[in-house]
């Protein structure tokens, strides 16, 4: 039986469109199941928490009690509060939800479902082993460094780094050095983290100079963000790199753990010959106690042929007192428009922080 083309195109028209609908169909009953699915989770999980919280809070019989929650509510719930949990605290509250997620079998789950051929379910289940602690979990995550995955590798770098244990760090510091593939955004997420859970091991790195110069300065930069005061004395040695990334990245360090310690340093580099180097400098000094030298040299920087040494002079200088402001009033006298520039508006925003606060305003008169 031979068909007409219109009749031929019109029933494969109709054909792609039955198609298309039962697509739809089909995907919109998966998401209204999936979203079932999900809301049940989450109401087991709350309820589990009302369980466990005083166990939990209390440190104690935390494994009986899991297993109780478990037979009420199922294992995956129970399982995530008990991560959730161990993730925020430490001590022995820590030590006992381990104790807990092995009892119920989550970590001897999440260990088999690290071995999948699943490249997704594998990133799942070691980020979820990173919070679990314990033996297990951390041989696991040594074992997934070797990933074929970079995704599944980070997490478990980051997994052994939130260890806190010598072992675990070397391990994930070591993976570290030897990945092929860094992007900056990443390095910095290492050392990030690195810095908030071991900023002495971080720091005894930097004393043995065990890190190449531009991982150290990833290194500084994480240790200042965590505000590591213990890596000071080593990070100040910087100041006088012949590297001026590493001496912008000291400066700013100063500044962020408030190295009083430093301020001699600071004020040297406001000379730098590199202008990011002593707009840094400039800055770290606004939190830090200034010296009559550090003023004077400050008040130079306000005719710094770079715009962003001049800003961050004048903001210190507001910063810093009767004298501060002085220095900043003596330059919009100057022939140099640039530093009256400056100074005007540093001295402008010092004005309206104060009116903000309810405190006195500055005047300025004329010169």
């Amino acid at each position: 039986m031979i068909f007409d083309p219109i009749t031929l195109v019109t029933v494969g028209v109709l054909a792609l469109t039955v198609l298309a609908m039962l697509s739809c169909a089909v995907l919109v009953l998966h998401h209204a199941a999936s979203e079932l699915r999900q809301r049940r989770h989450d109401r087991l999980t709350q309820a589990a928490l009302a369980l466990l919280a005083p166990a939990i809070v209390m440190a104690t019989e935390l494994p009986e009690v899991a297993r109780t929650a478990v037979r009420r509510f199922g294992r995956a719930p129970v399982g995530e509060v008990l991560r959730r949990a161990r993730n925020d605290v430490g001590g022995e509250c820590a030590v006992a939800l381990t104790e807990a997620l092995d009892t119920i079998g989550e970590i001897r789950l999440l260990a088999r479902r690290a071995r999948s051929r699943s490249t997704a379910r594998r990133r799942t289940a070691i980020r979820q082993l990173a919070e679990c602690g314990g033996d297990t979990a951390r041989d696991t995550l040594a074992h997934a460094l070797d990933d074929r995955d970079w995704e599944v590798r980070r997490a478990a770098r980051d997994g052994l780094l939130a260890d806190g244990r010598d072992e675990p760090i070397r391990l994930a510091l070591d993976s570290y050095l030897h990945e092929p593939a860094k992007s900056l955004g990443w390095r910095r997420s290492f050392y990030a983290r690195f810095a908030t859970v071991a900023p002495g091991t971080l720091c005894d790195l930097l004393h043995r100079h065990a890190l190449e110069t531009e991982e150290e300065k990833l290194a500084i930069d994480a240790l200042g963000h965590a505000r590591a005061l213990q890596a000071a004395a080593e990070v100040r040695l910087r100041m006088t790199s012949i590297d001026p990334e590493l001496r912008a990245s000291a400066a700013r360090f100063a500044g962020k753990v408030e190295d009083a310690d430093g301020v001699d340093g600071l004020t040297g580099l406001l000379r730098d010959p590199e202008w990011f180097v002593r707009a840094a400098a400039a800055r770290g000094l606004e939190s830090l106690p200034r010296t009559n030298e550090a003023l004077v040299a400050l008040g130079d920087c306000l005719e710094d042929p770079t715009w962003w040494v001049r800003a961050n002079a004048a903001r210190t200088l507001a910063s810093a007192g009767e004298r501060g402001r002085r220095i900043l009033l003596d330059a919009i006298g100057r022939e140099d428009a640039y530093a009256r520039d400056a100074a005007i508006a540093a001295l402008a925003t010092a004005r309206i922080g104060a009116s903000r606060f309810g405190s006195p305003r500055l005047e300025i008169r004329p010169c």
